[in-house]
């Protein structure tokens, strides 16, 4: 009995070329969408951070009832979220509902930026405060900032609705 030589088979160059080829295709196609999903996940983030029900929006709301005002941006601004007042009656006010945010880090945005302050708010007919980001740029100012009161644009398509 014989065993007959298997014959090994192995691919061609050519065939590897039109497979990493094939490949290459489909990765041009799928990869910007993902960085474009992952922009739009980071900005979506963003919106609800700066809203009401969000982190740094609610911790504004915490702070007011506590301290019966909104943050001063001229002195700590944001940071008065994270550290206590240097005035002594104040720091006792605060002591009982804060820290409002537990980290610094929780005042940036998802590109490491961070959250800009001002109050009182020039800018935002619903709140006392403006808050906002600079957005995916990172330079205030540009169309891609987000913030919390809405643009001229923005108005005028509630208007129309």
């Amino acid at each position: 009995m014989r065993r007959r030589r298997q014959q090994q088979r192995a691919f061609t160059l050519i065939e590897i070329l039109i497979v990493v080829g094939i490949l290459a295709l489909l990765a041009a196609v799928v990869v910007p969408k993902f960085f474009s999903s992952g922009e739009t996940a980071k900005i979506i983030l963003t919106k609800s951070q700066i809203g009401r029900t969000g982190n740094i929006g609610a911790a504004m709301d915490l702070y007011q009832a506590a301290m019966g005002r909104y943050p001063d941006s001229s002195e700590n601004g944001l940071m008065a979220l994270v550290q206590p007042p240097g005035d002594e009656e104040d720091e006792k006010k605060w002591r009982q509902g804060g820290p409002f945010i537990a980290n610094p880090e929780g005042l940036r945005d998802p590109w490491g930026n961070l959250f800009q302050y001002a109050f009182p708010g020039e800018r935002n007919d619903e709140d006392m405060y403006d808050l906002w980001s600079y957005g995916p740029d990172g330079e205030d100012g540009t169309e891609d900032d987000i913030a919390n009161w809405l643009t001229d644009e923005e108005r005028s398509e509630l208007d129309l609705g």
